[in-house]
């Protein structure tokens, strides 16, 4: 595995209903050694319930990411409505993460819309690739976002 900053991340939480998607971009994460665990959830109420938010009753302890990579277009819970919740968790819940959308939408309205979305730290486009990623990591850990 080759490491490519630094210093890692202890957890990504990759929200995206696709599995293709889902396995590239850990692929991507792991490949480039900026997470020690990436975490999946295909829908916003799965990582509702894996953050904590909506009780615990899968049994498995609870995620708290550095990082959430935030599909916006999902059966169910989209990241919308994923969004509608998180944003009603206290700040302070709140602070220790952030969330970068990454879509494959061209809608102007809907990467608008996320832009001015308080939550959302930024917007990339699909897929994940090395170079998004070191650039990703690189304004996270110093605090441009």
């Amino acid at each position: 595995m080759r490491k490519i900053m630094p210093e890692q991340l202890p957890c990504i939480l990759l929200i995206d209903d696709n599995p293709d998607d889902n396995y590239l971009h850990k692929r991507v994460i792991l490949k480039a050694g900026v997470a020690d665990k990436v975490e999946v959830a295909y829908n916003g109420e799965e990582a509702l319930r894996m953050l904590g938010l909506l009780g615990d009753d899968t049994g498995s302890s609870i995620v708290i990411p550095q990082l959430i990579l935030l599909d916006l277009n999902m059966p169910g819970m989209d990241g919308w409505e994923f969004l509608k919740h998180y944003s009603r968790l206290a700040a302070d819940q709140k602070s220790a993460t952030s969330i970068v959308v990454v879509s494959s939408s061209e809608n102007p309205e809907d990467l608008e819309m996320a832009k001015n979305n308080p939550l959302v730290k930024g917007v990339i486009h699909k897929p994940l690739d090395t170079e998004k990623l070191t650039e990703l990591v690189t304004n996270y850990l110093e605090g441009k976002f």
